[in-house]
């Protein structure tokens, strides 16, 4: 709603919703585990983003008034006419966030190899968002969730990622 995001508004962004109420995010992450399902647990990226559209164009399918800026920025390109694969876009700024990485967590743990799971976590970032640094961060985070999930200590894991960044987070935190 409008009202809530007026200049000097000072509601907070999630306003509206009830204790226990998903968020738009949660929800989407929900959407992409029910068509994955559905699907035979397979990464379905067309009924993945025909759902997202049907979703978030109906009214009252959600009660979070937050809708993130790549959300916006997809829906003002769709309504400009561009065809959907071209509505994804980026402003630079809130686009390249953690967010972008929500929707990606299932599609990372269902395939059965980390070079697939990587792949697909990165495409599934980009159905929604023109966002390359997104998309890297999100194939990182496939892998490294992948690595907890199958075993590997979160410690362990971490340290492994900040390598891939060319970052070490073993001597950073232990210093």
């Amino acid at each position: 709603e409008k009202k809530y995001w007026a200049p000097g508004a000072d509601y907070h962004y999630h306003t509206g919703m009830n204790a226990g109420d998903n968020t738009l995010e949660a929800l989407l992450v929900r959407r992409v585990c029910n068509i994955t399902a559905a699907n035979g647990g397979q990464f379905a990226p067309n009924k993945i983003l025909e759902d997202y559209v049907q979703f978030l164009t109906t009214p009252d399918t959600h009660n979070d008034v937050y809708c993130g800026t790549s959300h916006r920025m997809f829906f003002a390109n769709m309504k400009s006419g561009k065809p959907l694969q071209e509505c994804p876009d980026n402003d630079g700024h809130n686009v390249d966030s953690a967010d972008s990485i929500v929707t990606s967590i299932p599609v990372a743990l269902i395939s059965n190899s980390d070079e697939q799971a990587m792949k697909d976590a990165a495409d599934m970032v980009m159905l929604t968002r023109n966002s390359r640094t997104s998309e890297a961060h999100a194939a990182l985070f496939a892998s490294t969730l992948r690595s907890v999930v199958l075993g590997s200590t979160v410690r362990e894991a971490t340290v492994a990622a900040g390598k891939e960044l060319g970052y070490d987070v073993k001597r950073v935190v232990d210093s």
